[in-house]
């Protein structure tokens, strides 16, 4: 699907997609926001999709509204798995409870997502993956290991903004991609999310997040931004992301690393310049 074609797509949804946010529990700070769960629905209706697996699941909210959207479209020929890391974590009983009226349409899963993941795809089955965990270079990892399907033919990926470092990596290697921030898709679909933008205001953490902005940082992107690449994918393709993937995780590694000694070395040469004042303060003459 080219640019026009997802944007008409999503404009010929959009209130039968209202119709489903309505019915769904409301949104909360964990969650996708309305406009990028709008691209990820219309992807599943417009490529008429058989398959859906979702990696990172926490209270349920992307689950239940793509659930409901299978409910919607009166089909319970698509197969639908979603994938949460930890049994233990607290959202698994919200995400349990918001989920139980949807059982026949959803099948949970618990465990490691480089595991169960390849585990759940079906051949035969024409598959849309959406990754909202892991993050950051571990999920562009994950894609990675998922290019050489053919039957996925879209993989959508969260928070991607235009500020995070792997966002390049991802518009250099794919041309068929579309992202949750294009200006056009921003225009035509921002209204859904001014629920969800008075949500964060209630907690410290996000309050004073809104379009374009995090507390008093100007982002480059409108949201957290859902970035959605399209097959084909070619073994080509395939290799040199792998290989960029890894240079980028290595590269990121050791920075980190430096940040963590930094981290460690600066107080401890702090404390001992305090110490050595301390001394020279009190051999200094009265």
């Amino acid at each position: 699907m080219n640019k026009q074609s997802i944007l008409n797509a999503a404009q010929s949804f959009e209130n039968d997609f209202k119709q489903i946010l309505s019915d769904s529990f409301s949104f909360e700070i964990k969650g996708i926001l309305n406009s990028e769960m709008l691209l990820v629905t219309t992807l599943i209706r417009d490529l008429k999709i058989e398959h859906i697996i979702e990696s990172g699941r926490a209270r349920g909210q992307s689950t239940e509204i793509i659930a409901r959207t299978l409910q919607h479209l009166d089909t319970q020929k698509t197969k639908f798995d979603s994938i949460e890391f930890d049994p233990n974590s607290p959202d698994t009983k919200v995400a349990a409870k918001r989920l139980a009226p949807l059982s026949d349409y959803v099948n949970l899963h618990f465990g490691d997502a480089f595991k169960i993941l390849p585990q759940l795809i079906t051949k035969d089955l024409k598959t849309l993956i959406l990754i909202d965990g892991p993050k950051g270079d571990d999920a562009l990892l994950l894609i990675s290991h998922l290019l050489k399907y053919n039957n996925v033919i879209a993989i959508c990926v969260h928070d991607f903004h235009q500020n995070s470092s792997g966002r390049p990596l991802l518009n250099k290697y794919f041309q068929k991609l579309f992202a949750s921030d294009d200006f056009d898709f921003v225009n035509f679909f921002s209204n859904l999310d001014s629920l969800c933008w008075q949500e964060h205001q209630k907690y410290p953490e996000t309050k004073n997040w809104g379009p374009y902005k995090r507390g008093n940082t100007v982002m480059a992107s409108y949201g957290p931004t859902l970035t959605c690449l399209f097959s084909p994918f070619t073994d080509h393709q395939q290799y040199i992301f792998k290989h960029a993937v890894t240079q980028h995780k290595q590269k990121n590694d050791r920075r980190r690393k430096k940040m963590r000694i930094i981290s460690k070395i600066i107080p401890e040469r702090i404390k001992r310049l305090q110490q050595v004042q301390h001394i020279r303060n009190m051999l200094r003459p009265k």
